[in-house]
């Protein structure tokens, strides 16, 4: 009787993976004639990623894991995690800090760079870099782990009040909204996590949810169902965003049971109605579903071509949490290591692939000064030197884990221009001063002018981009 229910669970394992792997020759001669090979190469730095990371340099692989343009993924923004395993309660980014630490303690090497094109037609696997548009990537097996993106509503004028009053980060923009009314729209676990992160700061929160009732789970909904200024709008839908055209001034909703229609009267709007996977560099590569997860056999993490695994949101339409994602993942990497173990490399050829590997070098960082007030930031314009300042808060994960990289950024600049940070919650003058809303926020000066600004996150070459392009103006 356990052997048959074994092979009906195979089977229906085995059902859920209805594509068949694709035809891809793996003649161990494509190596020979290649530089910057990874024998594995580890797609997104959030929980799946580096737990791949973790297992593929643990079993002696050189393993290269890419932070692509969301560092240590959506974990890192939780201001309270409560169930990652052996952690009783602690941050997301503190979470997310000791995991990159382990990863590197084995070997792991994490790059700052995002993969723009992939090919998967020939093996090794083809990786276009984002971050020099000359260097390519050669992987010899592949774990995607490039998660998923909130996704927006899609009603009129959001894109209009986008980071005018519609925004993604509570712990980012908490700032914005002290003693004011904010409103959370979903219904799951992560608008409650929103609430949470938000209700130390506003003097009112609103929840909308278009369903009757909250879908968090029991011990998260507990936590906000008897805070006095949290309010819950059941059974309502958004029609559109209203403002001055500078910010959002309220929400039009309708009653789907009713009919009526009413405003939430509101400058500030937080968006958790859940998330799309980051998969469309590979839409035309691997087999999809209708929503754009990748589809994969869910005992192995294989996708359709033999080699490459995918695990964590951007192929978990069901679980989507830390710890599914870091199990998938460790499945996803140890069956890489058994692919590129039965292709049974000679030891000439192994030499080859350890001459002929990736090996990032490692970026110097240059600590950034900071400005303590108007008139140091005065004085430090008036030399007309071109100066990028960086508007952060201490409470932002996503400000925390953009350190690195602008402070590398600073070093391949810092003979060009100047580096400054305002920390906003210290500096409240010169953030009234320069109108700073969201953070980070990037203001670039030049011949003592501001030439141009950047707000919210931006990955290393959108960032050098900007860079560039006011230093050319």
């Amino acid at each position: 009787m356990e052997n048959n229910f074994s092979k009906v669970f195979m089977f229906l394992c085995l059902l859920n993976f209805s594509n068949h792997l694709a035809d891809c020759s793996y003649d161990l001669n494509l190596i020979k004639d290649k530089i910057n090979i990874i024998p594995l190469a580890v797609l997104g730095t959030g929980p799946a990623g580096l737990s791949a990371g973790i297992y593929g340099a643990r079993s002696g692989l050189h393993t290269v894991v890419f932070h692509g343009p969301t560092p240590l993924g959506q974990l890192k923004d939780g201001i309270l995690v409560e169930n990652w395993p052996c952690v009783n309660k602690d941050s997301g980014l503190n979470i997310m800090n000791n995991l990159e630490h382990q990863a590197k303690s084995f070997g792991t090497y994490l790059v700052n760079d995002t993969i723009k094109e992939v090919d998967f037609s020939t093996w090794p696997f083809k990786l276009h870099s984002q971050e020099d548009p000359n260097r390519y990537y050669y992987a010899l097996s592949l774990v995607i782990a490039t998660g998923a993106t909130p996704k927006r509503l899609g009603v009129k004028n959001e894109d209009k009040y986008w980071i005018k009053g519609i925004l993604s980060c509570p712990l980012c923009d908490a700032h914005l909204i002290k003693d004011q009314h904010a409103v959370v729209i979903g219904g799951g676990d992560s608008a409650v996590e929103r609430i949470l992160q938000l209700a130390p700061y506003a003097k009112e929160i609103t929840l909308i949810l278009r369903s009757e009732k909250v879908r968090a789970i029991h011990d998260m909904y507990k936590k906000i169902k008897d805070l006095p200024h949290v309010k819950i709008l059941f059974n309502k839908d958004i029609e559109s965003f209203e403002g001055d055209g500078n910010k959002l001034t309220g929400v039009n909703i309708i009653d789907t049971k009713t009919g009526e229609k009413s405003i939430v009267k509101t400058n500030w709007v937080f968006l958790s109605i859940g998330f799309d996977p980051n998969s469309s560099v590979f839409k035309d590569q691997l087999n999809l579903d209708p929503d754009g997860y990748i589809n994969h056999d869910s005992l192995t993490q294989e996708t359709n071509i033999k080699g490459i695994y995918a695990a964590g949101n951007v192929c978990d339409r069901i679980y989507k949490q830390a710890s599914t994602a870091s199990g998938d993942a460790t499945k996803a990497a140890a069956n890489a290591v058994k692919f590129l173990s039965d292709l049974d490399m000679s030891p000439e050829l192994k030499k080859i692939v350890k001459q002929n590997s990736y090996y990032p070098v490692q970026e110097d960082i240059l600590k950034i000064e900071s400005i303590a007030s108007q008139k140091q930031l005065d004085e430090i314009i008036n030399k007309r030197e071109p100066v990028l300042i960086e508007f952060y808060s201490p409470l932002c994960s996503l400000c925390k884990s953009m350190k690195k990289t602008i402070g590398a950024i600073a070093y391949k600049y810092k003979d060009k221009m100047k580096f400054y940070k305002v920390d906003i919650l210290k500096n409240r003058e010169l953030t009234k001063n320069y109108n700073i809303g969201v953070v980070p926020e990037f203001l670039f000066f030049k011949d003592g002018k501001l030439i141009g600004s950047r707000s919210q996150e931006l990955s290393r070459v959108q960032l050098i981009e900007f860079i560039e392009l006011s230093l050319k103006s």
